[in-house]
């Protein structure tokens, strides 16, 4: 046995849906401006164009460029915040002409401690004893008078290199 709805349900269920939808759409606006315009920070995009981003940005992998790289502040490596154009903290700077370690030269600053020694033996002394082609360069004072390589000091400073093959 089927039983007949009511007219008055089934308008009554026409007219409320109708009302339901209506206010849903009149409830949308529609946007003032292009997306993202604003409701969201706009992305650094693919493209020829330039772009520039206020805040950080943070690189969870390797950061590559193909172009020249041009800062206008400081860079630092190892350090968040360097005093000086490049500052690199408790570390190797290679210079290199190809791949490998070939035509290399590697430069550090090493520091001694109370142990009075030459210039070569500290700078051979701080990388351990596999690496003894390490060159002084440079011979200072802990009050940064300069001296000369031969010259035994203790708490001095020395500029070293490795050359490479």
């Amino acid at each position: 046995m089927s039983q007949k709805i009511p007219l008055y349900y089934a308008l009554s269920t026409i007219i409320l849906s109708t009302l339901l939808v209506a206010t849903i759409i009149y409830a949308w606006t529609e946007p003032t401006v292009v997306p993202p315009g604003g409701n969201v920070s706009a992305s650094i995009n693919v493209g020829g164009d330039s772009q520039y981003k206020s805040g950080a940005l943070g690189i969870g992998g390797v950061f590559r460029g193909y172009s020249n790289g041009i800062f206008d502040g400081n860079v630092g490596i190892g350090t968040a915040s360097p005093n000086q154009k490049l500052e690199v903290a408790s570390g190797i700077i290679r210079v290199k002409k190809t791949a490998g370690t070939a035509g290399s030269v590697d430069m550090f600053v090493a520091v001694g401690d109370a142990t009075s020694r030459t210039g070569t033996a500290l700078c051979e002394s701080s990388l351990g004893a596999n690496d003894v082609d390490a060159v002084c360069l440079g011979h200072w004072t802990s009050a940064l008078v300069e001296s000369t390589c031969a010259t035994s000091l203790a708490n001095s400073r020395v500029l070293c290199v490795i050359v490479g093959d």
